[in-house]
């Protein structure tokens, strides 16, 4: 890492300096269920090495994985991270234009109102009852039955139709938008 983090770490300790990377490392020890772990880090400039000894903390590690499920099971998005799409962590990333420019989601099934990942944290379709592998979620384009999570969708909801299948929404500019409608129906 850069000389200035690998100072702060080195004078703070990853807990306090590199928090997200404390986070990571109790997760991962807590998923191999190892008690110990290590924090090597390289000084960019110098090349020297850094080797923090980390004990697992088994209530930090239950912290994040609570996180984990809560953000998995949320049905809402995120909230922004920045409020500048130029700045880091926004300026690289691939999804920024949904939160900066109101485009519509990549249909799969991760954006679909049926989805849910289940505790083992594989993925199910409810609508069709069935299991979702990872590659399967991707090809969710191709449903027939897809709805977007509400959140996703840049427009006010307005209507569901639990019958027909369909939300419908109003959309930035006025036009009304039937998510779910075949064409003949729209």
């Amino acid at each position: 890492m850069k000389a200035a983090d690998w100072r702060a770490v080195q004078k703070h300790g990853v807990a306090k300096a590199k928090p997200e990377h404390w986070h990571q490392l109790h997760a991962g020890m807590a998923a191999l269920g190892v008690a110990r772990g290590a924090y090597v880090v390289a000084n960019k400039d110098t090349e020297e090495l850094l080797v923090e000894r980390i004990h697992l903390d088994v209530e930090e590690a239950n912290r994040q994985e609570a996180r984990v499920e809560r953000l998995v099971a949320e049905h809402a998005a995120p909230l922004k991270i920045a409020e500048n799409a130029e700045r880091p962590p926004c300026r690289f990333c691939r999804h920024k234009a949904l939160c900066f420019e109101a485009a519509m989601p990549a249909c799969s099934c991760r954006t679909c109102l049926h989805f849910a990942f289940g505790r083992d944290g594989n993925g199910h379709c409810a609508r069709f009852d069935e299991p979702r592998s990872p590659q399967r979620q991707h090809e969710g384009g191709d449903c027939p039955a897809h709805l977007f999570l509400p959140a996703l969708v840049p427009g006010e909801q307005i209507d569901a139709d639990p019958e027909a299948e369909t939300v419908t929404y109003r959309m930035p500019g006025g036009a009304v938008w039937i998510d779910g409608a075949t064409e003949a129906a729209a």
